[in-house]
């Protein structure tokens, strides 16, 4: 049976298609809420995919690090030269604010800056920032409860090694880096 299921995740909503497991259902982990169904995070394990979120608040800090010189961006600017919805930046921009990523000051004059230098921002900072825990499977994320199924696991260290080189390869990238480098023909996040 191919059913259409709304996945609620840290209050983001999106929509998925795949056959539904009544022993799924049966587990407790599909529940059927006013809205559609909904599935717990134990369910839908974790692909890691960057929303338009995370990759946005890229662009907006990589912005704001080619053009602010130490001055306060209007964020209308930025969401200009982006091509971005000034909507969707005014709801990003309050996490990368929350987690001290960007300063700001109202009135005439006024909008954003980054905190620091470009070079002491990483990818993996904005990403985990702002997407939450990009572990590819369940058992990885933080504050897991141990597998019980961890010491015979055949994939385990698959996924410890990918995730490995997902940390490394993100965290090895500073919006200085992304600064400097050159643009290919096409250049989008």
């Amino acid at each position: 049976m191919r059913v259409s299921i709304t996945i609620e995740k840290s209050g983001v909503f999106g929509t998925v298609y795949f056959a539904l497991s009544a022993e799924k259902a049966k587990k407790g982990l599909i529940d059927r809420g006013g809205s559609g169904i909904i599935i717990h995070e134990e369910f839908y394990g974790g692909a890691v995919m960057i929303s338009t979120k995370g990759r946005y608040s890229i662009r907006i800090l990589l912005d704001l690090a080619e053009h602010s010189d130490g001055e306060f961006v209007p964020m209308k600017d930025v969401a200009e030269r982006q091509g971005l919805s000034l909507k969707y930046v005014e709801r990003i921009v309050p996490v990368l604010k929350e987690h001290r990523l960007v300063d700001s000051v109202h009135g005439k004059g006024g909008g954003y800056r980054l905190t620091r230098d470009p070079d002491r921002y990483t990818l993996w900072e904005i990403l985990t920032l702002t997407e939450g825990d990009l572990a590819p499977v369940s058992c990885l994320k933080d504050g897991a409860e141990p597998c019980p199924r961890a010491a015979e696991c055949k994939t385990l260290r698959v996924w410890e090694d990918y995730y490995k080189m997902t940390v490394d390869y993100f965290s090895g990238i500073t919006l200085a880096d992304l600064m400097s480098a050159p643009l290919p023909d096409n250049y989008v996040i």
